[in-house]
């Protein structure tokens, strides 16, 4: 019987970790036996909590680490699914959406899009969207309606390629999730989720300066190109970036090679989202968004 595996992050104390894994055993039996049975799948969840922080480890790592353990002691099979969700904020209910999507073969890369509110404050939530926008432009498809929820799953025939090629050690781990599926040319499936409160966490220079010096060094986008782009997202959108987040497009670690050449945006993508359209919701005045039928930006 292959597994569906949940690494859940928690914020407690080594002691209250071990307490909340037995919790969430127990609840997976209870709540997912009838779904998994269906699929032929186990239940294996994992607590990701504040030990790895303890350890001063960043999230990235600390996935990373997760993944790698996991595949070490308790995996065989390339068809496990992997599922990673914050154990304080996803409902169990929605990373079965994603299990669902990926048995039916709706896509093997399954990501979360906030559909009330980004969970996040305005100017961190419009350096996220430039960032997924980013992604989008690199790769030629439309808008990216969420790239870091930090709730996805993924077909367990992709762990070893990950778990030897990922390098990130902090939040810039979702974008390096994405770049990795859509450098496949696989477009996720989307599950539409309620995070709670967007002003529940703001804008901080020392995760977006590490994100934007990734992204640029794996999409090959130097500063100029950079600029060109902020100014052609926030026109689109409507929406000025941070000046504190623009500062960032001068750091020297940011990519200075020539730019390549890019992929043509495609002239539609069938986004496959459970939330039926509303997650336009959580990004009002984006002209283009994968979920509303309107074509992409040139």
């Amino acid at each position: 019987m292959n597994r569906t595996v949940f690494i859940i992050t928690t914020y407690g104390s080594k002691d209250e970790n071990t307490e909340t894994l037995d919790f969430i055993t127990w609840a997976l039996s209870k709540e997912t036996e009838s779904f998994l049975k269906k699929y032929d799948l186990s239940p294996l969840p994992y607590v990701m909590g504040k030990v790895y922080y303890d350890e001063k480890k960043g999230k990235g790592r600390a996935i990373r680490d997760a993944l790698d353990e996991l595949k070490q002691k308790h995996l065989e099979s390339g068809d496990d699914i992997f599922v990673y969700m914050d154990g304080n904020q996803i409902e169990f209910g929605d990373s079965l959406e994603m299990v669902k999507m990926i048995m039916e073969g709706v896509s093997p890369f399954v990501a979360a899009c906030r559909i009330n509110g980004m969970g996040i404050d305005v100017p961190r939530g419009i350096s996220e969207r430039f960032e997924n926008f980013l992604l989008s432009h690199a790769h030629g498809v439309p808008w990216l309606p969420d790239a870091q929820c930090g709730c996805w799953a993924f077909r367990g025939d992709y762990l070893d390629e990950i778990i030897s090629t990922f390098q990130s050690n902090e939040f810039e781990i979702e974008l390096e999730l994405m770049n990795f599926f859509l450098g496949k040319r696989i477009l996720p499936a989307y599950v539409g989720m309620d995070v709670g409160d967007p002003e529940n966490t703001g804008f901080l220079r020392k995760h977006s300066e590490i994100k934007i010096i990734a992204l640029s060094n794996w999409l090959k986008i130097a500063k100029e190109e950079l600029i060109r782009l902020a100014k052609e997202f926030q026109q689109a959108c409507g929406m000025n970036l941070p000046l504190e987040y623009v500062a960032l497009f001068g750091d020297t670690r940011i990519y200075g090679g020539d730019a390549p050449s890019r992929p043509m945006a495609n002239a539609r993508w069938d986004v496959v989202c459970s939330c039926s359209g509303n997650c336009q919701n959580e990004a009002k005045s984006f002209e283009y968004h994968p979920c509303n039928g309107k074509p992409p930006i040139a």
